[in-house]
């Protein structure tokens, strides 16, 4: 029902680090979520370090529906009728 870019929800919200490794000498790298540059359909890895970099690992900070913290996104129409259908 939900792609990694749908109904108003961005991966990029949820990233709290990436690292990666660089390709020219094999160093391996972390850059916080704001040190992705993190845009639509756009970060770091797609301009400064296009074909420089390989991504090894991301951490994702993920919310339970009961925190306040977390809002959840019901005003698409696919997820409305999937919510009214319960």
């Amino acid at each position: 029902m939900q792609n990694i870019g749908a109904y108003g929800v961005e991966v990029k919200d949820v990233i709290e680090f990436v690292e990666y490794v660089d390709l020219s000498d094999g160093s391996t790298h972390i850059l916080d979520n704001s040190s992705c540059q993190f845009g639509y359909r756009d970060s770091v890895f797609k301009r400064d370090l296009k074909e420089k970099a390989f991504i090894s690992y991301v951490v994702f900070k993920l919310y339970k529906t009961t925190e306040k913290s977390y809002e959840l996104k019901l005003d698409y129409k696919d997820i409305q009728v999937e919510m009214d259908q319960r």
